[in-house]
Order: structure tokens, then sequence, then C-alpha cells
């Protein structure tokens, strides 16, 4: 009698093995729920949709507008009539003080990226593809604000054209190239973002191994030796002059070849 009181004043009581929730009724009718389960795997629509990149959209370009008017705040101080090279940062003795400084406001700008995309995802995938998204929407907008800000203030319309060489990082040695090679490399870095969320939401289980990791490493040492491919340039105060486009080009094609096998793997092994 006790045992059957006791019963009754749960609610819920699960039934093992079977994947239900049984509740009882009065009378002692026992009906059985179906549990749903928690997975991200089982229910990847509710974990990562399109809000979700609706958010980091907006993050993306609100941040791209603060970074393009830091740009334009420092070119007032170093290139009063518009940016062009040699870069003054590296070259003049009197802005020294200031390399530490834009440095500094690089690497919290990885910072920001890292740490929205860690609190943007469940998963370890969709933190990758999240960081992939945000850094991508961000160079793009960013390049849009720098050609608004720069048409409505005295500043020569920056970039003027795709082929518009520009210095794109400083860490940890000057990063150039024409405007043209970072955002093919965004829109690259959406696309594969795109990729994994799509396979992921599908049900497949995605679990980079070891050989994987070493290819990609492999293209982003390619894409990264292109952007310092004139660097000592750079350091010189020279003009870069020549991009090695025979770098990049390879490099996207790895990378994009890498994560195709990786999902048509994962679709297989749950076939």
């Amino acid at each position: 009698m006790k045992s059957r009181k006791a019963n009754m004043n749960d609610d819920t009581t699960p039934e093992r093995g079977r994947g239900f929730l049984g509740k009882i009724l009065p009378g002692g009718r026992l009906l059985k729920l179906r549990a749903v389960s928690q997975s991200p795997y089982k229910v990847p629509a509710l974990v990562f949709g399109p809000w979700r990149f609706l958010a980091l959209t907006l993050f993306a370009v609100g941040m791209a507008y603060v970074e393009a008017a830091c740009v334009v705040y420092l070119w007032e101080i170093l290139y009063p009539e518009g940016f062009k090279f040699p870069l003054l940062l590296v070259v003049e003795k009197q802005y020294e003080s200031l390399v530490g400084v834009e440095l500094g406001r690089e690497f919290a700008t990885l910072v920001m990226l890292v740490g929205c995309a860690i609190a943007a995802g469940r998963t370890k995938v969709q933190r990758i593809a999240s960081f992939l998204f945000l850094f991508g929407a961000w160079d793009v907008f960013y390049y849009l604000w720098l050609r608004v800000i720069t048409e409505l203030t005295h500043f020569p319309v920056f970039p003027a054209s795709l082929g518009t060489w520009d210095i794109l990082f400083l860490i940890p040695v000057p990063w150039t190239g024409p405007v043209c090679a970072p955002m093919i490399v965004a829109a690259t870095m959406a696309l594969l973002s795109g990729m994994l969320v799509f396979a992921e939401r599908r049900g497949a289980r995605l679990k980079p191994d070891l050989r994987f990791w070493v290819i990609e490493a492999i293209a982003f040492l390619m894409i990264f030796g292109s952007f310092i491919w004139n660097y000592g340039d750079v350091l010189a105060g020279k003009v870069p002059s020549s991009y090695p486009w025979w770098l990049l080009f390879p490099a996207e094609i790895i990378a994009i070849t890498a994560f195709v096998y990786l999902i048509r793997d994962c679709f297989y092994r749950k076939a």
C-alpha cells in the first residue's frame, strides 16, 4: 500500500529502457509520454538556426563599423590626405609608441570574435562555424563601412577598387594584399561556416580527425604566407608590388575540399 501511494504521489515516473516517461493518472492508470531527447544532434534546428546567424551578422556589422571608424581616426594622425604606402607606423620613429597600441587593438578584436563565437554555439562545431562566419562577415563589412565613411569625409575614397592595396594586420608581421584577397578568404570562411551548420542540422556527427586538421593547417599557412609575402618590403619602407595568387587559390581549394570530404564522410557513416 505504501509503495502504491508513493507512486501515485509522483508526478512522473520513468519507465526504464523504453525512452518514455510515465505519468500516473487518477485511478492508477499510467499515461506514457515519449521523452524528448536533449542531444543537440537530435534537435539541431532548435540549437542553431537563422536567428542565430542574424544575431551574429548584427554583431559583425556593428563591430566592422567600430573598426572602420578607428582606422579613419588613425589615418587622421598618420595619413591626413588618405592612406598610402609606406607604412609610417613601422617606418617613422615618432610613431613607435603607437605600434603597441595598434597590436593591442588587433589582438582585442580577435578576443571579441572568439568570445562571441564561444557564446553563440552549443557544440564545438557550432563554435567553429560561428567564428568562421563572424570573421568573414566582419572583414567584408569592414571594407564596406570604410568605403562609406571615406565617401562622407575629406579622405579619398578607400578602397578605390578591389585591386587597391591595404595593410591587413600587424600580428606577428605586417600582412598586405589587394582588398579582393582578404574578401575572397572572408567569403570562403562564411561558406565553410554554412556547410558546417547545414551538415549538423541534418544530423551529421562531425568529428574532424588529425588528418583533417593537418590539411587545414597547411591551407592556413599557405594563405598566411601569401599575406606576409611582402612584409620585408613593408618593414623597409617600400611599396608592395606583387601578390602571390599562386599561393592563395590552391589554399582555398584545399580548405574547401577538406570540408567537403569531412561532411561527406559523416553522412556516409550515418547511412
